[in-house]
């Protein structure tokens, strides 16, 4: 949490926005950008569009195939940023949910929902935890002191918007999270997400 002279430095950051990222909540390499992000303490600077990469999972879908995907998405995560902390969760959960839900903390207070944003990350990415549920959502609003008066949409025309850009920009090639709009981030400290998965800092 942060005191009212802290959070009005960081709504100064807001104003200067450096580049968009559209990530998704159950792709390890969108958490991998995201840390990379909190490390560089750049994660202020960015506005971050959370999409569905494939809208049709769910955590229900424990198999084999799903397992071994997902091994192997870690694995690369792991050898391309070893520094970030990351575990192996045993199923895929459907990230829409957790992505209405930050949308709506970002309207009321954005500073409260980029610590969301990297607290629910970290709780399926690190801690396993099923984010599609909505009693795993509100117990991670409780730890971190937020609540909602009332109960949130999951869908809306912004997100809708945003899961449209990232569907049929021909840049992005449908796969992952891209950093577009380089205003004046340095080239060195955050670079371009290749689309072949390859992640450069």
């Amino acid at each position: 949490m942060y005191d009212a002279t802290q959070k009005n430095r960081l709504f100064e950051c807001f104003d200067s926005v450096d580049f968009t990222v559209y990530g998704d909540f159950n792709c390890p390499f969108s958490y991998a950008l995201n840390e990379r992000l909190f490390a560089l303490n750049l994660e202020y600077r960015v506005d971050f569009r959370m999409v569905q990469h494939a809208a049709d999972v769910h955590s229900e879908q424990v198999n084999l195939e799903v397992l071994s995907a997902l091994t192997t998405e870690v694995a690369e995560v792991r050898r391309r940023a070893p520094s970030t902390e990351i575990n192996v969760p045993m199923f895929r959960p459907c990230s829409a949910a957790a992505a209405a839900l930050v949308y709506t903390i970002c309207r009321l207070d954005p500073i409260e929902a980029v610590q969301l944003r990297r607290r629910i990350f970290r709780a399926f990415w690190v801690e396993g935890q099923d984010i599609s549920k909505p009693g795993t959502l509100a117990a991670l609003l409780l730890d971190m002191g937020l609540e909602l008066a009332s109960p949130y949409p999951l869908s809306n025309e912004e997100l809708s918007t945003w899961q449209s850009e990232w569907a049929n920009n021909t840049e992005f090639e449908g796969v992952l999270e891209i950093l577009c709009q380089f205003f004046n981030v340095q080239h060195n400290a955050v670079r371009r997400i290749d689309n072949d998965r390859q992640i450069r800092f």
